[in-house]
């Protein structure tokens, strides 16, 4: 059981994590993909934002992503694998795969730091043959 706020004196680091994050899990709920999309691009560059919401619409447009998704959905996706997808299954030159590869790690990037680590950010492939980023 979690105690209440008021007693917060008396509550123990562990407790007060676990606090913490169960508000920030909770809050997931309330925010959906193309909620945390937009407020992503609005801190990018003029160039970038329009590059990484050209790349969304893409991911959405494809169903990669479901833009109505909460975050809390999100969070319990294997990101890895929806990152290989991304640069798999989507058609174009490579420098279009790996720019919409980067707006998707760059994105979970962002939600790491505003979940508190609670989404973490999509590790690319460096093996052998499936890297994710490659030299052009």
């Amino acid at each position: 059981m979690i105690p209440a706020l008021t007693e917060s004196k008396d509550l123990t680091y562990e407790q007060a994590e676990k606090i913490k994050n169960e508000n920030v899990w909770q809050s997931l709920d309330t925010i959906t993909i193309l909620q945390a999309v937009s407020t992503f691009l609005e801190g990018l560059s003029k160039h970038t934002k329009e590059s990484y919401r050209s790349a969304f619409n893409v991911l959405f447009r494809e169903r990669l992503l479901d833009p109505n998704m909460s975050l809390k959905g999100l969070a319990l996706m294997n990101l890895e694998a929806k990152l290989d997808q991304i640069k798999e299954k989507l058609p174009g030159k490579e420098a279009t795969k790996q720019y919409r590869s980067a707006a998707f790690v760059s994105f979970t990037g962002f939600l790491q730091r505003r979940t508190q680590g609670l989404i973490h950010k999509a590790i690319p492939n460096k093996e052998k043959g499936r890297k994710t980023f490659v030299k052009i």
